[in-house]
């Protein structure tokens, strides 16, 4: 059976479940030990004899591999792309954890993330790493168009202080949370690449303009 013949479903938990240092379905089913989850049933999804899993087999493999189910449901090291299940829906893997979860997650995911020393990051890591990410550019990119308006306000023909002295703070405060926000989309930017997180070329780009915007060199670690 070549890999084309295999689920995307199947793929990932494979996948996955060398990732945990399960080396066969037999250990991971042994590690699981509850009759509805078998030796044979994992092989089988695996392999794409078996299309896809039921929620409870879904919840009872994630608990085992110490990941949530959205893990085996879409592919957190791909956030940005369409997955090829649900093509016809159009949402990207991100887009849908964030339509199944609600956001609910989120906030407390990232800050658990920020917590975490070295690399060992469980892949749903990936979704919460690319929302900051994006949080961190939909940021920049407001305090980037602040910076530009106020900047067009500052005239040396303005003869009232008061009015250059407010402008002037409003700029090196808008400058300030531009610089911060640059920092952190480059900083997410820096561990999406860490753990192997793909990350569109525009969305680089973006981290790559804001920075230097923001005078931070967006090639040094």
């Amino acid at each position: 059976m070549s890999k084309n013949d295999k689920t995307a479903i199947g793929r990932r938990l494979a996948t996955l479940r060398k990732w945990r240092g399960f080396s066969t379905p037999a250990k991971l089913a042994d590690e699981i030990d509850d009759s509805r989850i078998s030796a044979s049933l994992i092989t089988n999804v695996e392999q794409g004899r078996k299309a896809d899993l039921t929620l409870s087999e879904a919840v009872l493999i994630a608990h085992a591999l110490e990941i949530t189910p959205f893990a085996l449901m879409f592919d957190s090291f791909r956030p940005y792309e369409i997955p090829e299940e649900y093509a016809e829906i159009g949402r990207t893997n991100l887009e849908h954890l964030q339509w199944a979860s609600q956001d609910l997650f989120f906030d407390n995911a990232t800050e658990s993330l920020m917590k975490t020393a070295g690399h060992d990051l469980p892949p749903l890591d990936g979704f919460a790493l690319a929302n900051a990410l994006d949080r961190a550019l939909t940021n920049a990119e407001m305090y980037a168009r602040d910076v530009k308006e106020i900047k067009s306000k500052l005239s040396p023909l303005d003869s009232i202080p008061t009015n250059q002295e407010k402008n002037a703070d409003k700029l090196r405060a808008y400058t300030a949370q531009l610089w911060m926000n640059a920092a952190d989309a480059k900083r997410y930017l820096g561990m999406c690449d860490d753990i192997g997180v793909s990350v569109p070329s525009d969305k680089r780009e973006d981290v790559h303009n804001f920075c230097d915007m923001a005078g931070i060199d967006s090639e040094e670690g």
